[in-house]
């Protein structure tokens, strides 16, 4: 059984390697979507939150009692994958607990307000009117999702230990806001915070090509309009959501109303993985993760269908 993940991988490179020997042209134009989406939106949007959010946690200066709050904030305000790393800090120094912070993932790792309201809803769906109706899918349907997992889990609102007990970091991040720090100074505090986040961003921009490469490769598959959209969205949100507002996808108003919705409330296989390289040391699991999304974009569907029939 150990052999068969070995296998996958194997199976993977090569083909990997063939299509990029094959097909080069639509691997470079897959990999140049990428870079463009990285450099151009990913960066600017994402790296002052990291270093800020960083800093914020670093230095203990969000009250304990806000703690739980906090990622709400951080995730409402940049998305992902600054939400699942806000988490992940607070779970590393014992801010909030495992169980909480797995809830907290649910509606605290989603796609940014400005995304889905700017870029989903008014350029691809080409709607002023409806320009807030994915984003209001999502975000109810993200608070359904974390209710329906706390209830089926049996997960609890806060761990006493986890509230009170502050880890050796922490204590750490205190002495350095008092500036009494025993070997690190708050020059050195601020490079280590833009290092790491700059070594996130690195490889949120890895996997944002490696899947631009496959959800182009897709693109030239002759594969019917709704499953080239539903397909990529899944690989990677921005190219499915690109999808359809393509003029040649014949789509009805309602299906791409839908079909957006499910995605951003998704995500994208590409956004698990960005969101798994934030959460890796935090112990929180990635197969619930992705479980807990897939339920969360097919609610964000069903609300997305009875709020435009209503609009209609």
């Amino acid at each position: 059984m150990k052999k068969y993940p070995h296998i996958i991988l194997l199976t993977a490179i090569f083909t990997s390697l063939i299509l990029l020997i094959v097909i080069p042209d639509i691997c470079v134009d897959g990999a140049k979507n990428g870079i463009l989406l990285w450099f151009n939106t990913i960066i600017p949007t994402l790296f002052p939150f990291f270093v800020v959010t960083r800093l914020i946690i670093e230095l203990n200066l969000c009250p304990d009692r806000l703690m739980p709050l906090y990622p709400v904030f951080v995730g409402m305000l940049s998305g992902y994958p600054a939400g699942a790393m806000t988490i992940s800090e607070m779970i590393k120094r014992n801010k909030i607990s495992k169980e909480n912070g797995q809830i907290l993932m649910i509606f605290c790792n989603n796609a940014s307000p400005v995304f889905m309201i700017s870029y989903v809803a008014l350029y691809c769906l080409g709607t002023n009117e409806n320009r807030y109706i994915i984003w209001l899918s999502v975000i109810p349907a993200s608070v359904i999702t974390a209710v329906i997992i706390k209830l089926l889990y049996g997960f609890i609102h806060a761990d006493n230990r986890s509230r009170h007990k502050l880890s050796e970091y922490s204590l750490q991040a205190k002495k350095t806001a008092a500036h009494t720090t025993g070997g690190i100074s708050l020059y050195d505090l601020f490079e280590q915070v833009i290092i790491k986040s700059c070594e996130v961003l690195l490889m949120i921009g890895a996997y944002i090509i490696i899947f631009s490469i496959a959800a182009n490769i897709i693109l030239q598959l002759p594969i019917p309009g709704l499953f080239s959209v539903l397909i990529s969205g899944f690989l990677e949100i921005t190219t499915g959501i690109n999808l359809i507002a393509a003029s040649d996808i014949a789509l009805s108003e309602t299906t791409r109303y839908i079909t957006a919705a499910f995605i951003c409330g998704f995500g994208g296989i590409s956004a698990l993985l960005q969101t798994m390289s934030a959460v890796k040391a935090s112990g929180l699991s990635i197969y619930r993760y992705f479980i807990h999304k897939l339920i969360c974009g097919v609610i964000s569907g069903a609300i997305c269908y009875i709020m435009y029939s209503r609009l209609r």
